[in-house]
């Protein structure tokens, strides 16, 4: 009863927090010196039709020289009314403050310094959870286990041993999953499901949670069963940048002279009639092996 009856600090409860890139809040937490400007946000003329843009610039320094300097602020629909909350180990408890919008931090261009971002982000959340070691010889008593022969009239059977797909992707965090879809639709305007998994390697039940918040997907028409950006999320100065639906990753659907798609996407494999191949059942064990016994009676 007396954490129900216990006090919360609200004197911070209408300060706006600001959800950092990882990699962004590790090179400003590098800072030393207090009273820096750490970058600034433009508020461009909205124009007839179009979103108005937002963009983040950061301040020249030593720490971000290396990272892209100018962002696409890019917001979501979705209206956010969080509050943050805080805990000592006196189990004094405070309201940090409140989030009001969400919003995704784009560059404006990208160049070698955002590749290299991108891929120091992959090499690190696709690093395998678990690794196999080889091991030369092994000494009987130490650390090792035999079995013992089977009699020849016991046979084994089974199947061969197939790795879950799922096993084989790692989910990203949201964050850089988004940054994955923005890069992609800025090089071609409609991607079908299929393509968009292979090209993110995602979970497909999570990507088509991600897709559905910043996507339409086509029901019909030429591009049936592709997606494509909503219109908010879409950059009016950009609008030229994508205006052809992706190369198949498996076989090529569009022209390299005229940039036009040659297939038909309509007879390609819409989302809802995708699902991932090799995938098994979480109740069955891989490693089970069928024995049986056929010794004569």
């Amino acid at each position: 009863m007396d954490d129900l009856n216990q006090e919360i600090d609200v004197s911070h409860a209408e300060r706006r927090i600001w959800l950092l890139p990882d990699f962004l809040y590790t090179h400003w937490s590098a800072q030393q010196t207090d009273d820096v400007e750490l970058g600034s946000v433009r508020i461009y003329e909205q124009t007839s039709g179009s979103p108005t843009r937002v963009t983040f610039h950061l301040s020249s320094n030593s720490h971000t020289a290396h990272l892209p300097q100018e962002y696409d602020m890019v917001f979501l629909k979705q209206s956010k009314a969080n509050n943050i909350f805080s805990e000592e180990q006196n189990s004094a408890i405070a309201i940090e403050g409140k989030i009001e919008h969400e919003c995704h931090l784009r560059p404006s261009s990208v160049n070698q310094a955002y590749r290299d971002v991108i891929k120091a982000r992959n090499l690190h959340f696709n690093k395998p959870k678990r690794t196999l070691q080889l091991i030369d010889s092994i000494k009987e008593g130490v650390g090792a286990s035999f079995m013992r022969p089977l009699p020849q009239s016991v046979v084994l059977t089974g199947g061969r041993r197939k790795i879950p797909v799922e096993l084989r992707r790692e989910r990203l965090p949201k964050e850089a999953l988004l940054d994955f879809l923005f890069t992609a639709f800025e090089k071609f305007k409609y991607w079908n499901f299929k393509d968009i998994l292979e090209y993110t390697k995602q979970p497909s039940n999570y990507l088509k949670e991600v897709l559905a918040e910043i996507c339409d997907l086509n029901k019909r028409g030429d591009f049936k069963g592709c997606y494509q950006l909503k219109a908010e999320y879409l950059n009016a100065n950009r609008s030229g940048a994508a205006t052809a639906i992706a190369p198949s990753i498996s076989r090529p659907i569009a022209s390299e002279s005229t940039g036009a798609a040659t297939g038909h996407p309509e007879h390609e494999m819409a989302d809802e009639d995708y699902d991932d191949e090799g995938e098994e059942d979480e109740d069955t064990d891989p490693d089970d092996i069928e024995m049986e016994d056929v010794t004569p009676y």
